[in-house]
Parts: structure tokens; C-alpha cells; sequence
């Protein structure tokens, strides 16, 4: 409680009093939306399944060295699919992208 009351000023006083960002969705026609939508659940699908492949092997097993190196970079491939699908819903530019991935 005393911090609350002191004249240190805490982070949150910047962003008190900031307008709400909206951000803009682009139109979608329902066939379109339709598309877009069973793209991401079929990504969304695979990554799901490619993560437990990562500790116990396709089969269940332990993974080989080969299946070692090749899963995590299924994973994140997967990941930046998902990533640049919900990009273009949202219309980013690349500007836009590299400021929400932090590499602006």
C-alpha cells in the first residue's frame, strides 16, 4: 500500500490514460473465411501432433538423431505458417510484423 501512495512514478502511469487499439480484421466473403479457417485448425492439428513427437519419437520411441534435427524444425515451420495466416487476417505490413515479432 505504501508504494501505491509514494511519488515514484510506476510504469503503469504511462499507459493510464492510452487510447484502446483497434485493430483492423480484413473483409472476409464466408467461403474465404471458410478456407482460412480449416488452414489454421489443420496447422493448428499437425502442431499438436508434431509436439509430443518431440519427446517420445514418431512411434513412441526414443527419436533417432535424424528425427532429432528434423522435428523441431517441422515445429517451427508449422509455427511460422500459423504466424503469417493470422499476419494476413490482420492486413500487417511487414513493418507491422517486425514489431510484433520484436525484430523491428
Amino acid at each position: 500500500m505504501p508504494l501505491l501512495r509514494s511519488s515514484v512514478p510506476l510504469p503503469w502511469h504511462r499507459y493510464k490514460y492510452a487510447a484502446p487499439t483497434v485493430l483492423p480484421v480484413s473483409p472476409l466473403t464466408p467461403l474465404d473465411c471458410r478456407a482460412r479457417c480449416d488452414r489454421l485448425v489443420g496447422l493448428v492439428d499437425k502442431l499438436l501432433a508434431l509436439t509430443p513427437k518431440l519427446r517420445a519419437g514418431p512411434s513412441g520411441r526414443p527419436p533417432t538423431d535424424a528425427e532429432r534435427h528434423a522435428l523441431p524444425n517441422a515445429v517451427t515451420a508449422t509455427d511460422q505458417q500459423i504466424d503469417a495466416l493470422v499476419y494476413d487476417l490482420y492486413g500487417l505490413t511487414p513493418d507491422e510484423i517486425k514489431l510484433v515479432e520484436g525484430t523491428a
